[in-house]
Parts: structure tokens; C-alpha cells; sequence
């Protein structure tokens, strides 16, 4: 049921908790949403490989009233560029066995 939600939605909304471990941005890329972190400072995984400002949105807790704003303002273009770009990147991150060439891990 949630992952039926998550692919139905346009964005990904994030608060980062106190673990990097999260699946949380994975599963928005492989759902194609734009992935919307809300946190004053965090580090994202594979930050040398991916250009995260393609795809994601970012948003200081302080300023997290004007969320609904910031989102009803990107437009629709930008969107989908921005979902273009995430079928490009979730062939390099979703899970294959074995491993194709590209993935980000390998």
C-alpha cells in the first residue's frame, strides 16, 4: 500500500533523522519523485558521483512553514526534467543480481 502511494506521488518528502542509513532517498529515486530533505545539515551518499540539486529539494527546518509554497512554485517543466533525470539515475542505483556495470557501488 505505501509504495503503491510513493510511486503515485510527485515529491518525496524527507525529515533527516538522527542515521545516514536511511532507504528513504533510494526509495524516492527508484519511485522517480523529487525527493524534498528537510534538515539544516546533512550528508547524502555518493555526494562525488550525483549532482543532488538535479532532483532534490532542500529545506532548513527553520524555513519548513514555506514547504507547501517552495513545492506549488516549481513548475511543471522543471518536474519533468527533474523525473527524466531520475529514470536516468535509478539504473544506477536499483538493486540487480548480479551487478550490472554503472552501479554506484561497484
Amino acid at each position: 500500500m505505501a509504495g503503491q502511494g510513493i510511486s503515485s506521488s510527485k515529491f518525496y518528502i524527507n525529515i533527516a533523522g538522527d542515521t545516514p542509513s536511511s532507504n528513504r532517498l533510494f526509495d524516492a529515486i527508484v519511485s522517480h519523485c523529487f525527493f524534498v530533505l528537510i534538515s539544516d545539515d546533512t550528508e547524502l551518499p555518493f555526494e562525488d558521483t550525483l549532482d543532488y540539486s538535479e532532483f532534490c529539494v532542500f529545506v532548513h527546518a527553520s524555513d519548513v512553514e514555506y514547504l507547501l509554497n517552495l513545492l506549488c512554485r516549481i513548475r511543471q517543466k522543471k518536474r519533468t526534467k527533474v523525473w527524466e533525470r531520475l529514470k536516468e539515475i535509478v539504473l544506477h542505483v536499483e538493486y540487480h543480481h548480479p551487478s550490472q556495470a554503472g552501479m554506484l557501488w561497484i
